[in-house]
């Protein structure tokens, strides 16, 4: 789901008066002390950015949360992630995300009208603007209750480029990688006609570059030419978890993905 919510909101992080912060993953503070309109301090992550956040909030796009990716491969679907409690999460956004973080003592009734309100803005201006018709096709809602602390280390998504082929693309892509979706590579078709059944190849050698064709689209993550292949190993075990949890369109939860090696 490459989710490319533009709605324009300004990265203002409220402290003091709402008692809430967004941190810098290196510990740096950023805080102004303001009554934000609404009730709550919008933010916006921009492409590439990893920040660690505490107090009730929401955010709107393709977003790995504590390490785990809560995204799918549909440029068309849009993401919600709602965190009710006042825990902390570390949020990498590949692609930049936007949000609302709200006072510890917000009431139901403010969170979830805001909630609601995110996800109608989604269907209406969010996803690919490129493919018509305009807004996302459908979005998915995902609660993040549990608490990770405040040292959580850098994601392991900020070794990797994210890779996303739209349908009917092809594209010449050398290892270390990982493919995620029903693909051909070098005319090999590496998917079944399952269409609950999902599909991982990794692309093990930085030497030889393959060639790869996504009849309905794919994603996956490209890493350095010197990652251990371990690191690649990890992130697939990751990506099958999630595939398994909320991938395979529209079922929710493919009930088997396959992992496929390439050197």
């Amino acid at each position: 789901m490459a989710e490319r919510d533009r709605i324009g909101l300004r990265k203002k992080i409220g402290a003091g008066i709402l008692g809430l912060a967004l941190l810098n993953v290196g510990g740096k503070t950023q805080a102004e002390t303001f009554t934000p309109p609404g009730g709550f301090v919008p933010v916006t992550l921009k492409p590439g950015e990893t920040q660690v956040i505490f107090g009730p909030s929401i955010f709107k796009g393709d977003i790995v949360v504590d390490n785990i990716r809560y995204y799918d491969n549909d440029p068309k679907t849009g993401l919600v992630v709602e965190f009710p409690n006042g825990n902390t999460h570390t949020i990498y956004a590949p692609s930049g995300a936007s949000g609302e973080i709200f006072p510890s003592n917000v009431d139901q009734g403010t969170f979830f009208t805001q909630e609601s309100k995110d996800i109608a803005d989604l269907r209406t201006f969010g996803c690919d603007p490129n493919i018509l018709p305009q807004g996302c096709n459908s979005v998915q809602l995902v609660r993040i209750e549990n608490q990770t602390p405040i040292t959580q280390p850098t994601p392991t998504t900020e070794q990797f480029t994210p890779i996303q082929l739209v349908a009917g693309e092809t594209r010449t892509i050398a290892g270390p990688a990982i493919i995620r979706g029903d693909v051909f590579i070098d005319g090999g078709k590496y998917h079944d006609d399952d269409p609950n059944t999902g599909s991982i190849v990794e692309l093990t050698s930085p030497y030889n570059a393959h060639t790869v064709y996504a009849p309905y689209g794919a994603g996956g993550e490209q890493f350095p030419s010197n990652t251990n292949l371990s690191t690649v190993d990890a992130q697939t075990s990751q990506d099958q978890v999630i595939m398994t949890a909320t991938g395979c369109f529209p079922r929710q939860g493919c009930i088997f993905v396959s992992i496929n090696r390439i050197p």
